[in-house]
């Protein structure tokens, strides 16, 4: 369409896929991607589904400026203003928000919660042994952490309803209620 286009992602490609664990199975259903075409795929790993998508991103010349995190957007002369935190600036007459969960994760609110023991991503389960952890939230991240981390460790899993209903059908049948 002739569009000029800048893409800011505030961590790096990938997002919330590339801080998957290691061993966790992507569940996803079939989809059109654009300059690409129909992605059939249903469970797959983060390796694959990132080379997938560098491999779009390659082919139909995609420019994205990772680590650069939108501090404030503002206007200017009838424009908008992006500000990023390293002090880099963007003006511009559109603005598309995509906003993920995983890069500012709810916190409880509770004392101790930003002790270093406390983590808001699970990258290497494989790596975490002999534990008594606590893992809180009734969502798909929450029941496939606690099930990675619950064959070396002692695992609880803390959820404020009596039922998990956002979670998706392989996990409901995989994860048992004592």
């Amino acid at each position: 369409m002739g569009l000029r286009v800048v893409t800011l992602e505030q961590y790096t490609l990938g997002g919330t896929v590339a801080n998957f664990p290691r061993s966790k199975i992507v569940m996803t259903s079939p989809m059109d991607l654009p300059g690409h075409g129909e992605v059939r795929l249903y469970q797959t790993t983060k390796s694959e589904l990132l080379s997938l998508w560098k491999q779009v991103i390659a082919k139909n010349d995609i420019k994205i400026i990772e680590n650069a995190k939108v501090e404030q957007i503002g206007k200017k002369d009838g424009q908008f203003l992006l500000s990023t935190l390293k002090g880099d600036t963007y003006l511009t007459n559109r603005v598309l928000l995509a906003i993920g969960r995983r890069g500012t994760p709810r916190k409880l609110n509770v004392s101790g919660e930003g002790l270093e023991k406390v983590a808001y991503k699970l990258l290497e389960p494989e790596l975490i042994f002999g534990k008594n952890i606590l893992v809180v939230g009734g969502g798909d991240s929450a029941i496939e952490s606690a099930l990675l981390l619950a064959t070396e460790n002692q695992v609880v899993l803390s959820y404020r309803s009596e039922n998990f209903n956002r979670i998706k059908p392989l996990n409901d049948k995989t994860f048992k209620m004592p």
